[in-house]
């Protein structure tokens, strides 16, 4: 019995035990499955954000490759525009009046010199500034449109895009400052795959901000004159939107002012750099369309081509008594040399010459400086060879005084007649 008991309980123990371990089957693979579930979910998630990421990238890169294709069209187009030397560029304000203001502001545009004209004949400035337009540098669904000179007294139609917006010039800009292009389709089999649009800054109409000259260098009459030399601008007089004074950048007003300056002239490299200057945040690049960091430009004889003529290194040959210059100036003129064309007046080579160096001449310049006048300076060639110091006549005052006289058949006042002798007619 007591063995019959036991295995019988043993039994029981056995199919206990089967019956524990097919629910814990089933208990991990329903895990499993919840895992997998999971990681399937997890995967497909995964795969989502791929593509995603796979199309914005693909997305950016085609906007790159669009901006890249602007910037090259934008530069071919400055070349081709702006390459030759009878170039001249200027801003669509240049065709705003007081009570009409252009449709697309800050825009850049290409004229032809003047260089054929006749200077005996009668100029016509109006139609010579039409017939001699090349280009509004901006780009246009339709490029024919651009290449119009009232192009930019009309507003844009079709799609634009704002290319210098409030990121560009801070939140405060206005309409007036901001640049807008038109967009211009990419299409691929009839498809239109993109758009790109660009536009050029005319930096040569803008004040550079970062020019400065030693103020310590004056000692000598030539420094100074090189002083008074315009050869750069003052931004400190420049008023921003809200009317305050651009007071923030360096000056070399004196030999501190001008060491700070010089130290911080090489980090002003665009006007977001400007802008980490102290008391500067705010106030530049709101003015972007006045100023610059880079003006460059090019000593170019826009009439005939070809670089201009030093003529600062041509006079510098000469001498306080005498003016040794090239033999392609030595006994010509002026307007004969140049333009092929003289008269009476046409001036002598050696006498501009002689003006240029007639600071040599100065006695005591620092102090009281004079010029002492020649005794041949009173000569009867129109033309003189030389620069002598002489008046000259700026002004012509004449005063007339004038009576009016009765003729006949006119009364005196007072009685009708003439004075002393009452009622007499005056004839």
């Amino acid at each position: 019995m007591e063995l019959g008991y036991a295995f019988k309980m043993r039994m029981a123990d056995i199919k206990l035990y089967r019956a524990g371990e097919q629910g814990f089957a089933l208990v991990v693979t329903l895990t499993l499955l919840v895992l997998l579930t999971v990681i399937v979910v997890g995967l497909l998630s995964l795969s989502a954000v791929s593509l995603r990421s796979s199309a914005q990238g693909s997305a950016q890169a085609e906007a790159r490759a669009n901006a890249r294709v602007a910037l090259m069209i934008a530069i071919g187009e400055l070349q081709k525009s702006m390459g030759p030397d009878r170039a001249i560029s200027a801003t669509s304000e240049i065709l705003a009046t007081s009570s009409s203001p252009v449709a697309k502001p800050n825009t850049t545009g290409v004229w032809e010199s003047w260089w054929d004209f006749n200077p005996s004949a009668s100029p016509n400035y109006t139609t010579e500034k039409t017939n001699r337009f090349h280009r509004w540098l901006v780009s246009s669904a339709d490029v024919a449109v651009a290449q119009s000179r009232d192009f930019v007294t009309t507003p844009w139609t079709g799609k634009t895009m704002e290319l210098v917006g409030t990121g560009s010039l801070g939140a405060s800009a206005t309409a007036s400052s901001k640049v807008t292009a038109g967009l211009v389709p990419i299409s691929k089999n009839s498809e239109v795959q993109g758009s790109y649009a660009w536009h050029v800054s005319d930096e040569s109409a803008k004040a550079r901000i970062n020019l400065y000259r030693d103020p310590t260098r004056n000692m000598t009459l030539a420094e100074k004159r090189s002083l008074l030399a315009g050869h750069r601008p003052d931004p400190a007089v420049i008023r921003g939107a809200d009317g305050s004074l651009l007071t923030s950048l360096p000056t070399d007003l004196d030999a501190g002012g001008y060491a700070n300056a010089k130290a911080t002239e090489g980090k002003i490299i665009s006007l977001n750099q400007a802008e980490l200057l102290a008391g500067a945040s705010g106030k530049i690049k709101a003015l972007r369309n006045d100023i610059t960091p880079y003006s460059l430009g090019v000593m170019t004889d826009v009439r005939s081509g070809g670089l201009k003529q030093d003529l600062s290194s041509v006079f510098e040959m000469g001498s306080a008594t005498a003016n040794t210059l090239p033999a392609e100036f030595t006994n010509k003129r002026l307007y004969q040399s140049t333009h092929g064309i003289t008269g009476v007046s046409d001036p002598n080579w050696s006498a501009l010459a002689g003006y240029y160096n007639s600071f040599r001449s100065l006695t005591t310049p620092d102090v009281n400086p004079t010029l002492a006048v020649k005794l041949d300076a009173v000569a009867t060639d129109p033309v003189p060879t030389g620069y002598n110091l002489t008046p000259v006549i700026s002004k012509v005052d004449t005063i007339f005084s004038l009576i009016g006289r009765p003729i006949k058949d006119v009364n005196w006042m007072y009685g009708g007649g003439t004075p002393g002798s009452a009622g007499e007619k005056y004839d």
